[in-house]
């Protein structure tokens, strides 16, 4: 064990240029300033903007503290300042493993309480400014809004200051080989991920729970990756991968074969263990409309799905039912993989499972193939005996598969990501038009795009128009809008950009050819930056090029323009 070697001192230089501009914008000759000519008053600093996203990430402090500098409320200003001193201060004293492992500990605490942070950001949502100064003014967990708005600040700085993690890890992380891994997990398991911070000695200085169980369960799934990667490398010998053909990036005709490969098998995975599962004796084909089970809501109540004890004690060595224990367990692969990971902790016991019939490597590739948002719809069919859920999830995946065979892996993750960003300003433009505050002929002057492209977008609300009232389990969002994913939030809209961000970073962490070029292109994704990945992208294709034969020079030189087009 010893300290990860992450980049405190120019961290601390980036925090110290934050303050110092926050310190202009709020200075009291700033304010006089503002007040005497407030027409000559940016609303938005945009060197704030970036000093702020460069330390807190894609975020509410970032937003809350571009917010600050705006309004000039001094309830805001001192949050903001103070947030800002206790982050130096932490990390020039105990560095920066100690200052995130802080941050996710206090927020999942505050999570399983029930109470609100101090240190949750006042603008974790986007309110009023009237509502935002009643809330400056107000003390405890009241600041957060009713009982409803509280339980969402909770979930959503939570996952927050997970996804604070795992990017301060990729920006911040470049020497520490680990830094990588740990990305990664904060994403697809954010508990692991937590853990994997023990690996610094100054955290178990402070008082973190010395127990290093949790590197068992790195280590099994390292076993199963590579086991995955024997298994495709047999199937490659023998002839039974389609090698895909085509216009490839350089270096990418190996990763675009691979993805294909894992998401064919995952599908059948899925649709096997779904047929087994309603094979059971206790659940019943509804017909052939839809495949439901009929004895589903039975099943519900049998299993006290809300229980992660509920799926039952796995019986791995099962020889009676011919389905290996599955079946009888449960009906969520993602609930059956955590099971299998808790185990494999406490007690170091691994599952003999087919590899392609373990939930926890069914887990670990689906995540890999779409980013844990987008899997969560496979997962929530499972769990919910929803055919037709399970189905949407199947069809994304098959959509990003196909993607990857006409256009490759190279820059799908980033036309998912703008995808995304695509729907929200078309939500946000629905939104302003039927709340009376905008004309459609107005929304060029407010969006920057031209008639035909807000007259195209404002067409496209008959796809989603019902998604609200009737596709929407518990709040959470099942994707049937189109591009918008399970959010991590119910009802938050902004924070499901934030989400797709963070799941194709962890798609490009797992899939990306080396690992270089997967700390970039996760960076720019996590940031929510698709030019930023562009860039990223065309600087590798640049610096292919002079190794590259005249004919891989024409594919690349193609690839690029692609690539130019997709991200412009």
């Amino acid at each position: 064990m010893a300290i990860l070697a992450m980049d405190t001192v120019g961290f601390l230089q980036s925090v110290n240029r934050l303050e110092r501009r926050f310190g202009e914008l709020t200075s009291p000759e700033a304010m006089r300033e503002a007040c005497a000519h407030p027409e000559r008053r940016d609303p938005l600093d945009h060197r704030l903007f970036v000093l702020a996203d460069d330390v807190y990430g894609c975020g509410g402090w970032t937003t809350t503290i571009c917010a600050a500098a705006s309004s000039l409320m001094g309830d805001l200003i001192t949050e903001c300042r103070r947030f800002m001193k206790g982050t130096a201060s932490v990390v020039r004293k105990y560095g920066m493993t100690v200052w995130l492992y802080d941050l996710v500990n206090d927020a999942s605490k505050a999570l399983f309480v029930g109470e609100p942070s101090d240190r949750t950001p006042l603008l974790i949502h986007p309110v009023p400014a009237q509502e935002l100064a009643k809330r400056c003014a107000r003390n405890g967990r009241r600041r957060y809004g009713n009982k409803r708005e509280q339980k969402w600040a909770m979930h959503d700085h939570c996952a927050q200051m997970y996804r604070l993690a795992a990017y301060s890890m990729l920006r911040w992380g470049g020497r520490e080989p680990r830094s990588l891994d740990i990305a990664g997990m904060m994403i697809t398991q954010p508990w692991l991920g937590m853990c994997m911070l023990r690996e610094d000695d100054k955290v178990l200085g402070m008082g973190a729970l010395p127990d290093m169980r949790y590197r068992r369960v790195g280590d099994y799934i390292k076993e199963l990756r590579a086991a995955a990667d024997l298994d495709y490398a047999r199937a490659l010998a023998a002839g039974e991968v389609t090698v895909l053909d085509g216009e490839r990036a350089p270096g990418f005709a190996e990763v675009d074969t691979r993805y294909v490969y894992d998401a064919e098998r995952l599908i059948e995975a899925l649709e096997s263990l779904w047929n087994e599962r309603c094979r059971c004796g206790e659940l019943g084909m509804q017909g052939d409309d839809g495949d439901e089970c009929a004895a589903a809501s039975d099943r519900d109540e049998a299993d006290g799905r809300d229980n992660i004890d509920g799926y039952g004690n796995l019986d791995w060595n099962d020889e009676t039912g011919g389905s290996d224990g599955l079946c009888e367990s449960g009906c969520n692969p993602a609930a059956l993989a955590h099971e299998i990971l808790m185990d494999v902790e406490q007690t170091g016991d691994k599952p003999e499972l087919p590899l392609w019939r373990n939930p926890a490597y069914l887990q670990d590739v689906a995540n890999s193939l779409m980013g844990p948002s987008y899997a969560g719809m496979l997962w929530l069919g499972f769990e919910d005996h929803d055919r037709e859920l399970l189905d949407m999830g199947v069809k994304q995946l098959r959509e990003f598969m196909g993607f990857v065979k006409d256009i490759g892996f190279l820059v799908m993750p980033v036309c998912v990501l703008s995808a995304c960003a695509d729907d929200q300003v078309r939500r946000a433009m629905e939104a302003a038009v039927a709340s009376g505050k905008v004309k459609a002929a107005d929304l060029p002057k407010y969006t920057g795009l031209s008639q035909s492209e807000c007259d195209a977008m404002l067409d496209a609300e008959g796809r989603d128009a019902d998604c609200a009232d009737e596709s929407c389990l518990d709040g959470v969002c099942d994707g049937s809008c189109g591009v918008t994913p399970c959010c991590d939030a119910p009802g938050d809209e902004e924070d499901s950009m934030m989400s797709v961000g963070a799941s194709m970073a962890a798609v490009a962490i797992a899939r990306m050819p080396n690992e270089n070029l997967a700390r970039k292109a996760a960076l720019a994704l996590i940031l929510c930056e698709p030019k930023q990945y562009g860039d990223t992208v065309l600087a590798l294709l640049e610096d292919e090029k002079p190794c590259e034969s005249d004919d891989d020079s024409e594919v690349g030189k193609r690839a690029e323009v692609k690539t130019d087009t997709l991200v412009a």
